[in-house]
């Protein structure tokens, strides 16, 4: 299980601006080899919202979109920590 919970923490990590495009490698290959595996998507925390989760589905036809919503942002908060490098 922790093995697991790492690759789910690095799935849901989002790229940021600084991060080369070979950080997101190592998840790129973990996801090609679950939908190889036969899988339909993978699901994951999300980062916006703490009990939320997200999903990432590999073929769109197994889906069909019954209803969209609209929102108008009133604000956001963001919680950081120095980094270092």
């Amino acid at each position: 299980m922790p093995h697991l919970r790492k690759i789910g923490d690095e799935i849901s990590k989002p790229l940021r601006r600084h991060d080369s495009a070979l950080d997101y490698l190592p998840t790129q290959y973990i996801s090609d080899y679950i939908k190889s595996a036969g899988f339909a998507g993978i699901e994951y925390k999300s980062t916006m919202c703490k009990s939320g989760v997200n999903f990432a589905i590999f073929d769109d036809t197994l889906l069909e979109c019954i209803e969209t919503k609209s929102y108008d942002i009133e604000s956001l908060a963001y919680e950081y920590n120095p980094f270092e490098k």
